[in-house]
């Protein structure tokens, strides 16, 4: 009681507050807690509450079609492998459409809607997992030593980050899911470095399996790029004796265990993504993704001013007119952030802010790309895995994490947690404040040159479209750019009263506290608020309705395909109605046949003909006599050859490039001749007589009936993916042969066969198995007992 009465005493004359004073009281950690989940609800509420979704970008695009056909597969008894309705077929489980399964929220949700009256908003665990981004960085930022009020402020500057926040809302939350994990796994690492104790090793392996098992593996290996460089920070900055390195060495080794187990529990994941990244277009040796493709989506060094004006380039739509592809997301930080992370730089001392600072500088430098070329080619060639990822702008949030948790560690230095007095932070503040009004005012009276230079970028960035339209697009940009610089000029001036007036020492201690998170909320949500449009979620009917061109299609017998043309082609609609397209979104399509439609073309009928193509739709008007006109906007097309066919002779070429080129040789016919990387094992000959029956046929298992009078080759118009499949003849296993570049065939004797191509789950049961050992290991490493004298966690 009198140690309160003084305290009291002490504000009330102006004396300067204790630095052991709590802004948020006795149970500062559950206001703390109770603060972070108010923000979260003020974001996602709508959400939570009234049961609306954000629909954006590949939301409707391709994740509610991709887990509808999951849904529906599970249902039926079968784990989906194989998607028959996009891009000709291509693998579903393993090219990371739909992975939902192997991550517990899947289960959680299964087991809580099993429950009568039960049906959980679609976006709860979203939400929950900016939650547990928020909840993540605070907790890391107390075992870091931060008092509260910071802790929750670097919380709060996380969560809510624009960066992730916009990923929501164009349907990327994998990458959420990955990036809420980050504060804990490096919590978890600091900790196993500064104790030693093995209970700390399982603690980081399950919450690295567990990011890894969230889908976005990118994420998760930039997030344990950010551990090593904790690491080699901890090496440089630990002023260890010579005595302490055995130790720090032995710690370090513990830590790169955690992380081998970490991917063992992530293995029912990895293992099948590793096969078929090989076969991806995100690999070049596949003849995908090289350097230039990998670095597209470089973020420019004079795009840094949008961490001040974050509509500066225009904002996520046709107004972006930077260096990058297009932009769905900002990048903006903050200004209440930057101010309190510079507050931190400048008056803290100490190897936490050091390795922060390092990690922010570090995170723009790599988000650069090929602008920064010689240093993103090195790391480039030299990790291993790295050059299967693209978007170099995604390791901003690199620097997000660090930007928030420096804001952390800047506000408790002006709360005074754990600092006594003022210091010589405020005129830092003072000058932070001056450069945000400098800047606001110099974009303010920039509008034309803003306007005439997002012209001319959008006119080299669209050409043919008219210059007028482009025109008024630019002079959209800039009237963005002008209403965000003037934002800035008045968050400017209101930070830095909030600032200063949260370090004068004289007002209550929660005042300050409110008023500093109050205003760095209020900073972030003006740009998160540009993104979150949540609606309700309609019938998946309403946006992909039954046509007349496609209830013709549906009521044709199959097997066949659909050529949509123009702007349908990339879309997943036909997959919505179970009508196998050769076009189709996914963003990781197999590189075999990437190449073979920009190589080939569409307009190349021996490739329509051997993609068993019947339909093409999307076309008005089609004068040609290989087609006619069978419905609305539907084109029969008459050579189109069947889903399997006897072929009559054996072309065998040395390159997989020379039997792509048959199909501009004029005489090559594909219902004729078949074009192989390798000899078969006999001849083949005329199939006059022989007859092909499909007798079953499903996304993982076709079954057919061959009568074959001689030898011969039975060609099906099924993309070829080695891994998985499996062909049997009569019961035993024989080989698949790649055939005119992106097919299979099966070499048959005379005589009459039952042949069967069956996927079966190979990669996926031995992940299952290395990922339930991982889990055991985790079990094992937590439940014995610590050596004796080690400290617990």
């Amino acid at each position: 009681m009198a140690k309160r009465g003084r305290a009291r005493a002490a504000r009330a004359s102006g004396a300067p507050r204790s630095h052991h004073e709590q802004p948020f009281g006795r149970r500062a950690t559950a206001v703390s807690l109770v603060i972070i989940a108010a923000v979260m609800l003020v974001f996602f509420g709508r959400t939570l509450v009234f049961r609306e979704v954000l629909t954006g970008g590949d939301v409707l695009a391709a994740a509610v079609i991709f887990e509808q056909y999951a849904d529906e597969s599970l249902a039926a008894g079968h784990l989906p492998l194989w998607n028959p309705y996009v891009f000709s077929g291509m693998p579903f489980f393993d090219s990371m459409s739909w992975n939902a399964v192997v991550y517990p929220t899947y289960w959680i949700k299964t087991a809580l809607e099993a429950i009568p009256g039960v049906d959980l908003p679609r976006l709860t665990f979203l939400a929950l997992h900016y939650l547990l981004a928020g909840f993540g960085m605070f907790f890391f930022l107390r075992s870091r030593g931060v008092g509260h009020a910071g802790a929750t402020t670097g919380g709060i500057a996380f969560m809510i980050t624009p960066h992730l926040v916009g990923l929501a809302a164009i349907g990327h939350g994998g990458k959420v899911l990955a990036a809420s994990y980050i504060p804990l796994v490096l919590m978890a690492a600091q900790r196993l470095m500064e104790t030693g104790a093995r209970r700390w090793v399982a603690i980081l392996a399950l919450l690295g399996g567990l990011q890894f098992l969230a889908r976005h593996v990118q994420v998760s290996y930039y997030t344990w790029l950010i551990v090593a460089v904790y690491v080699v920070c901890d090496a440089l900055f630990g002023g260890r004796e010579r005595a302490a390195w055995p130790a720090f060495a032995k710690r370090a080794g513990m830590l790169l265990g955690a992380g081998v187990l970490a991917a063992l529990l992530g293995a029912v994941l990895l293992l099948p993504l590793r096969e078929y990244a090989d076969f991806s277009t995100r690999t070049a040796a596949a003849g995908g993704m090289g350097f230039e493709q990998a670095t597209m989506w470089s973020f420019h060094p004079k795009e840094i001013i949008t961490f001040l004006v974050p509509s500066f380039f225009g904002l996520a739509d046709d107004t972006y007119w930077g260096t990058m592809p297009f932009q769905q997301v900002s990048h903006y930080m903050g200004y209440v952030v930057l101010l309190l992370a510079a507050v931190a730089v400048v008056r803290k001392r100490g190897r936490d802010v050091a390795f922060l600072t390092v990690l922010f500088a570090l995170g723009i430098v790599l988000a650069f790309g090929k602008h920064f070329g010689p240093l993103y080619r090195l790391v480039y060639e030299t990790l291993p895995g790295f050059d299967r990822f693209r978007v170099p702008a995604l390791f901003l949030l690199m620097a997000q994490f660090a930007a928030a948790a420096l804001a952390g560690h800047g506000a408790s230095v002006v709360l005074g947690e754990g600092d006594r007095g003022r210091g010589p932070w405020t005129k830092w503040v003072v000058a932070g404040a001056g450069v945000g009004i400098v800047v606001g005012l110099v974009v303010l009276l920039s509008r034309s040159a803003i306007a005439d230079s997002a012209s001319i970028a959008l006119m080299a960035k669209h050409k043919g479209v008219e210059a007028a339209v482009l025109r008024s697009v630019g002079d959209r940009a800039a009237a963005m750019a002008v209403r965000d610089a003037g934002i800035l000029v008045a968050m400017a001036a209101a930070a830095g009263v909030a600032v200063l007036a949260a370090g004068s020492r004289r007002l209550p201690a929660l005042l300050p506290a409110l008023l500093l998170i109050g205003v760095a909320t209020w900073d972030l949500g003006i740009v998160d608020k540009r993104f979150l449009h949540p609606t309700r979620m309609e019938p998946l009917a309403t946006y992909y309705p039954e046509t007349p061109a496609v209830r013709f299609l549906k009521g044709q017998p199959g097997p066949f395909r659909v050529a949509p043309l123009g702007s349908d082609f990339s879309s997943n609609a036909y997959m919505y109605h179970r009508l196998e397209s050769i076009g189709g979104y996914h963003p990781a399509k197999l590189a075999v046949y990437d190449a073979l439609l920009s190589k080939a073309g569409l307009g190349n009928l021996k490739l329509l003909a051997m993609l068993n193509v019947r339909y093409v739709v999307g076309i008005e008007q089609i004068d040609h006599p290989a087609f006619r006109a069978v419905a609305p906007g539907v084109y029969e097309f008459l050579g189109a050859l069947p889903r399997a066919f006897l072929a009559s002779e054996a072309k065998v070429t040395s390159s997989p490039e020379l039997a792509l080129a048959e199909f501009g040789v004029d005489n090559f016919d594909p219902s004729r001749t078949a074009v192989l990387l390798e000899p078969l094992p006999g001849p083949i000959e005329s199939p006059a007589g022989g007859t092909v029956e499909l007798t079953a046929w499903g996304p993982e298992r076709l079954e057919a009936r061959v009568s074959a009078p001689r030898p011969c080759l039975l060609v099906l118009s099924e993309i070829y993916y080695e891994p998985g499949w499996k062909a049997f003849v009569d019961g035993t296993e024989t080989k698949i042969y790649r055939t005119d570049y992106a097919f299979r065939s099966v070499y048959l004797g005379a005589g009459t066969h039952t042949v069967v191509l069956s996927h079966s789950a190979g990669t996926l049961r031995l992940g299952l198995v290395l990922s339930i050992c991982a889990a055991a290991a985790i079990v094992l490493l937590w439940a014995l007992p610590q050596a004796s004298g080690r400290r617990r966690p």
